[in-house]
């Protein structure tokens, strides 16, 4: 569950998700970057003297803020996207990962079919990576939702 977005984030909406979190970087980078081009003998100093320093230095600390948590939590989806994990799975098989690496063993999730694959079962199909920023409201494609008859324990990759 997502308190920011409200609802749990799943299959159908994982994509809207994703340029949510990107969408809420590049908003707070922008305002971290206006209020910091504090430059003096900027045209831009004169409305900086109108502003109170308090409410100024509150909203670039705000937005600080959340250009570091945007930027772990899509850092952390981005590498759930790349392997085609959810967080439940990527921590229901850290046993079986965790084993396998005492072994000497690779971990393989049976998900993944590559980086342009899972970009490609989230977002649908896409010609170029710019695209994948853009909001989207064509349909998953159908093969991704036979996946989900698929049923598996994480025995089965132990």
């Amino acid at each position: 569950h997502c308190p920011w977005v409200g609802h749990c984030v799943g299959y159908r909406n994982h994509r809207y998700f994703l340029l949510f979190l990107l969408y809420l970087e590049l908003t707070s980078l922008l305002a971290c970057v206006c209020i910091a081009v504090k430059a003096p003998g900027s045209p831009l100093q004169l409305l900086y003297r109108a502003v109170l320093p308090g409410p100024l230095m509150f909203t670039f600390l705000v937005s600080f803020a959340m250009v570091v948590v945007a930027l772990v939590m899509l850092a952390w989806n981005g590498y759930l996207l790349a392997t085609n994990q959810t967080t439940i799975e990527y921590l229901g098989s850290s046993d079986a990962r965790r084993e396998l690496t005492r072994t000497g063993q690779v971990f393989y999730n049976v998900y993944d079919v590559g980086l342009r694959g899972n970009l490609a079962q989230v977002f649908g199909p896409f010609e170029n990576f710019f695209q994948l920023t853009l909001p989207c409201t064509h349909a998953l494609p159908s093969y991704v939702s036979s996946l989900s008859s698929l049923h598996h324990t994480f025995e089965d990759f132990a």
